[in-house]
């Protein structure tokens, strides 16, 4: 189960350590990805970074707050200008980073295979 957080300003440091909940094993991923909302035909999509990925969902570092239930489609940059198929995600999680930007949580609408989940971070 995830718990959807309010953005959160704080530094990370002064919050006393917890067990990590996660109920899948996150994979480094560190690739681009451009993402948009889903009914958002025809407006602007912008650019994120993947920092990690599981079968369950995944983390996105973005320029900006993005509130907690917002769904989003997410396509990874793959090789050159080809990128994954459009991917459906909720925002559990928004944290703001030391460096100004947002680290969003979020899981997929449908699980991902082992397989799926392996051709997107090759």
């Amino acid at each position: 189960m995830f718990e959807c957080e309010q953005p959160a300003t704080q530094d990370r440091s002064s919050k006393p350590l917890t067990l990590d909940r996660r109920a899948y094993v996150r994979l480094p991923c560190n690739q681009d990805a451009f993402c948009s909302t889903p009914n958002g035909f025809g407006q602007e999509r912008w650019k994120v970074r993947v920092r990690d990925a599981s079968m369950g969902g995944l983390a996105l570092v973005v320029p900006a707050p993005v509130g907690c239930k917002t769904s989003l489609v997410i396509s990874l940059q793959m090789f050159g200008n080809c990128y994954s198929r459009p991917m459906i995600v909720q925002v559990v999680r928004c944290e703001e980073q030391a460096d100004g930007s947002w680290l969003l949580g979020c899981r997929f609408a449908r699980q991902l295979s082992d397989a799926d989940l392996r051709s997107l971070i090759c």
